[in-house]
């Protein structure tokens, strides 16, 4: 009589990993909700400012550039990814690899996008869009007394943050 073998195998990780992967998710990176808002600052005279546009407006007008403001194209969210593509798949393939089966493991792979893309937008910043921004004029220099691109108060680049919002 041949030998019987029995095998025995669980596929709960495989339904897990089945069901996480059916949830859509979209990271949202960018000035999201409340983060739009701006203080109050202190002008170059001493006296308190109201800022009449929103973190999310001066934003725009940066990131798309505006004719009617005399204002560049600066681009501190879409053309930081383009720039940084290859780099941030690269690491993504490493996290999708390394979290894919494990417990709540899709969860930690858009954790890390949401991460990585934020840096990425951080990174923009504190390298002048990754050296591909317009310099500032003499005449913005002079009036805001700095040649640092975006960063006067810092609120727009403190105002960067993300979400994961299901589909």
């Amino acid at each position: 009589m041949p030998d019987q073998t029995e095998v025995n195998f669980s596929l709960t990780g495989l339904e897990d990993l089945k069901h996480s992967l059916k949830t859509k998710k979209n990271v949202k990176i960018g000035v999201l909700g409340d983060a739009g808002k701006r203080e109050a600052t202190i002008g170059k005279d001493g006296n308190q400012t109201k800022n009449s546009m929103t973190n999310a407006e001066i934003g725009a007008v940066h990131e798309f550039g505006s004719f009617s403001k005399n204002v560049p194209k600066r681009s501190f969210l879409k053309a930081p990814f383009f720039e940084k593509k290859e780099a941030f798949l690269k690491q993504m393939a490493g996290i999708v690899d390394r979290d894919i089966g494990k417990n709540n493991g899709v969860d930690k792979i858009y954790s890390s996008m949401a991460v990585i893309g934020t840096a990425i937008v951080q990174q923009a910043f504190h390298t002048s869009g990754f050296g591909k921004w317009a310099p500032l004029s003499p005449q913005t220099i002079e009036k805001k007394k700095s040649a640092s691109i975006l960063i006067d108060s810092g609120q727009l680049r403190k105002s960067i943050t993300s979400r994961i919002d299901d589909e």
